[in-house]
């Protein structure tokens, strides 16, 4: 009786008796199918999808026309900030690397020094009815700080005028 190697631990081998008569010598009548030596190959190489994370599955990647970036307000290098500093409202989703990335193609300014982002929670509020009172909870946002080594990044808004005669 010839047992496959894959089937069988060494232990197990090692503890059968093992025919003196050479496999090539036997006569292949006698042989029945479920004894026949099936030869150990190496296994297959891995297909694509394994060697490498598929993250399309894992995330949907959005491009730069559907993630609105609010600009908030510019902070210029100080004593109290050591970076030129502009804060944008970003969409929650949106990471780090985003942000960046959207600055540098979109707006060509410099690669930024740093990212920072803050998860802004939502407000609440409670709205009395007829009947009962209602809790309102707004939406939660993400607050990105970016920030610059450089010195003219942002424009000054110094002396300029609008259209309808204020300071800015």
């Amino acid at each position: 009786m010839t047992i496959s190697a894959r089937t069988m631990s060494t232990k197990s081998l090692s503890t059968m008796p093992m025919s003196t008569t050479p496999m090539s010598t036997r006569p292949m009548s006698t042989t029945a199918a479920s004894e026949v030596d099936i030869p150990v190959t190496s296994p297959p190489p891995p297909s694509p999808s394994t060697k490498s994370f598929n993250w399309s599955r894992r995330r949907k990647i959005q491009y730069f026309p559907s993630l609105p970036m609010k600009f908030l307000t510019f902070r210029r290098k100080s004593t109290r900030y050591n970076y030129h500093t502009a804060v944008f409202a970003v969409l929650p989703r949106m990471t780090k690397h985003e942000i960046s990335e959207y600055l540098v193609s979109c707006y060509s300014l410099p690669k930024p020094f740093k990212v920072n982002t803050a998860v802004m929670h939502a407000k609440g509020r409670r709205v009395s009815g007829k009947r009962e009172v209602v809790s309102i909870k707004g939406r939660e946002w993400k607050k990105a700080f970016v920030m610059w080594k450089e010195e003219d990044v942002m424009p000054t808004f110094e002396g300029e005028v609008m259209e309808d005669g204020k300071d800015l």
